[in-house]
């Protein structure tokens, strides 16, 4: 999986304009060159409940890296394994020649859906709790 971003990014800010999806947050959104695997929004979304959210924030240009590292998963591995935080990164991409929304949360999974399919991927590299709150905490050992 590769995600390709173009080099040239046009970033805007936007306050509370941003759609109530997100809630009334700063957003990120950035176009590329629409091509088989893009990022067309990215939006931070924190809706200030959970604490340890407060220091938590991912650029837009990280995604692409996670969607290749993470391994897909399924509902149920992302049920038992993988925490759920107030705090993520949601937007729109093309992913595989099909348009998506996502999650990226910081409990180290993204969510990519749309109205035919769901995907899971999720963390299974314990360098990248640098990046998340947490990431997979299942009493497997993960290679």
């Amino acid at each position: 999986m590769l995600l390709v971003l173009t080099s040239v990014l046009i970033i805007s800010l936007a306050g509370s304009a941003y759609n109530n999806e997100l809630g009334s947050q700063d957003k990120l959104s950035f176009m590329s060159n629409i091509g088989r695997d893009s990022i067309l929004t990215f939006g931070l979304n924190n809706t200030k409940t959970d604490d340890l959210c407060d220091s938590w924030a991912i650029q837009a240009d990280q995604l692409g890296a996670f969607m290749e590292s993470f391994e897909s998963i399924d509902k149920y591995e992302w049920n038992q394994c993988y925490g759920v935080f107030s705090c993520s990164a949601k937007g729109e991409l093309i992913y595989e020649d099909e348009k998506y929304n996502y999650e990226l949360n910081a409990g180290g999974w993204l969510y990519l859906f749309n109205k035919n399919k769901e995907l899971y991927l999720g963390s299974k590299i314990a360098s990248d709790s640098v990046f998340f709150i947490s990431t997979n905490f299942c009493d497997q050992e993960w290679d």
